[in-house]
């Protein structure tokens, strides 16, 4: 095609704004608290109020495509050892982050496969030392992690909270208090510190690619941790249908029968004499040989992730330098966020991420003993909670981009819609072990409530993004731990009622942080155009 000339003679460039971000598309966010000037002192216009001529219109592209482009060219500029040496570089960063996400992918699927049965299996211990191990998980993640990676560097820290996990695997084969509450205590403070390795191991290794790529490291970032949480999100499915087929062939399974079951659901009641026979049947204490056999399984999943990241994940170089310098204990953590008790913005969503964690309690702990156990039997609780994983997995990946195109808003009505929905029909049930379907769907509804309080909450929580992890973590292991203990002082149907009275105070502390930022902003006008009229007086 010709393309017809642009004339260059008395040219006047004309400066167009444009929302969207030439690197990788998004829609710039202003930030509305900055100082507001007249655009017409920048020269500047909106691309709506621009003439733009024919001979100009060739020139116009989309941002992301020229942003492409370029990254291509730059690239393609590289030659010789330094083209290969990017090259290798950017391919092991790739493996790296594939070997990090296997190896999470192993160690969880034996550890929410055997969280999932601890109620229904060992009862009051179960959900006892659950709680230990969240309460330890949440005090620790504010100092430990930072110690631990700076004496150890992220490799070693990974490698050192896998091995505890082994530790809390084999004293699941003498399910006592002595043995499963110390080891609860010790693999709680593993999991603050394994999280945040995988945290800072993810963002350096991110970082990097980005410089290498020729990309915004945000960008890569989101990217990086999408890919990990797809991966680790299977280890909830893979662990649940693990300890369904071991049950069910050690077990066996019969249809149920087409009839309301009054001592399951939200009246279902601790003491097993007071249940009916079936529902005690299915309650029944499972033979040695195969709940052995479960924990065995598990056992040997942990043991192959610790494999993996032993052999091999590359250590960073900063782990080196962090090495070299004296360990020290650093409360940098615990100080933002008592920092953050005094902000009103990160207090008002303190009580949904409280309630993110008691949900999970609910789910993992009650839902799984009280509604699937009884009413189809223990087999069947992986089977169900695949339907929780899955949802949980795919809603925590199309969120994202969700969010992009409706904003936060919709999506936490949504996730507070559907789980206050579920919450009623879990009030009014008759449970009847003959509508199987509706055991997974409800398994599937509060999945995808998950998956909106995971990926949001976790969005709001902070712009350092590993300080923002621990304290997010911190509240929702609180929530947790707090969930599995109001369980031992209060039936199923007060759980739902205080849970729902919860979700309602963090929704609404939501929207007071939404409506905080726009009374804010209008403050902000009306003090300045009080001083403007002031002045020109």
């Amino acid at each position: 095609l010709d393309v017809p000339p642009i004339a260059s003679d008395n040219a006047q460039r004309i400066y167009v704004y444009d929302p969207y971000c030439p690197v990788h598309g998004s829609r710039r966010r202003v930030n509305r608290r900055l100082h507001m000037h007249n655009l017409e002192e920048f020269h500047l216009a909106s691309i709506d109020q621009v003439d733009i001529s024919n001979d100009a219109i060739t020139m116009l592209y989309s941002q992301a495509y020229a942003a492409k482009v370029l990254r291509k060219h730059k690239r393609a500029l590289l030659t010789g050892m330094e083209k290969f040496r990017k090259d290798k570089t950017r391919h092991k960063i790739k493996v790296n982050l594939w070997i990090i996400s296997l190896a999470f992918l192993f160690l969880f699927t034996a550890f929410h496969g055997l969280q999932n049965l601890q109620t229904s299996i060992n009862g009051r211990l179960g959900s006892d030392h659950l709680s230990v191990f969240y309460i330890s998980v949440s005090i620790s993640s504010l100092f430990v992690p930072t110690f631990m990676l700076n004496r150890l560097g992220c490799k070693m820290t990974l490698i050192t909270s896998a091995g505890i996990y082994m530790i809390y695997m084999l004293s699941n084969f003498l399910p006592k208090y002595y043995s499963l509450v110390p080891a609860a205590i010790l693999t709680g403070a593993a999991g603050s510190c394994l999280w945040a390795a995988k945290c800072a191991y993810i963002l350096e290794t991110a970082t990097k690619y980005a410089a290498l790529n020729i990309e915004a490291p945000n960008v890569v970032i989101v990217r990086f941790f999408g890919y990990f949480f797809m991966v680790l999100h299977l280890g909830q499915v893979i662990g649940n249908i693990l300890s369904s087929l071991i049950l069910t062939t050690g077990l066996g399974y019969n249809k149920p029968e087409d009839r309301v079951e009054k001592t399951c659901g939200y009246l279902f009641q601790e003491n097993l004499s007071l249940l009916s026979e079936q529902a005690a049947k299915n309650l029944r204490q499972l033979p040695s040989h195969i709940y052995l056999s479960v924990c065995g399984v598990y056992f040997c999943c942990t043991v192959i992730a610790l494999m993996i990241i032993m052999s091999f994940l590359n250590s960073l170089r900063k782990d080196e330098e962090e090495r070299k310098k004296a360990p020290l204990f650093s409360f940098e953590i615990m100080t933002t966020m008592l920092r953050n008790l005094t902000k009103p913005k990160p207090l008002l969503l303190v009580p949904l991420t409280i309630f993110n964690g008691i949900e999970q309690a609910f789910i993992v702990g009650l839902f799984t003993k009280a509604y699937v156990a009884c009413g189809l039997g223990i087999s069947q609780i992986g089977f169900v909670m695949t339907s929780f994983g899955v949802a949980d997995a795919i809603c925590s990946l199309v969120f994202g981009p969700l969010m992009k195109l409706f904003g936060r808003m919709p999506l936490f009505v949504f996730g507070a819609v559907i789980n206050m929905l579920t919450i009623m029909t879990l009030l009014i049930w008759p449970l009847n072990p003959g509508d199987t379907a509706l055991f997974y769907a409800i398994a599937g509804v509060w999945g995808m409530a998950d998956g909106v309080w995971n990926t949001q909450i976790n969005v709001l929580s902070g712009k350092n993004l590993e300080a923002a992890f621990a304290i997010y973590r911190f509240w929702e292991s609180l929530g947790f731990a707090s969930g599995l203990m109001l369980s031992r002082f209060s039936n199923i149907a007060q759980f739902l009622n205080i849970s729902f009275v919860i979700l309602l105070v963090g929704i609404f502390g939501y929207a007071g942080l939404e409506f905080y930022d726009e009374i804010s902003v209008n403050y902000f006008i009306f003090k300045n155009f009080n001083f403007i009229n002031f002045m020109l007086r």
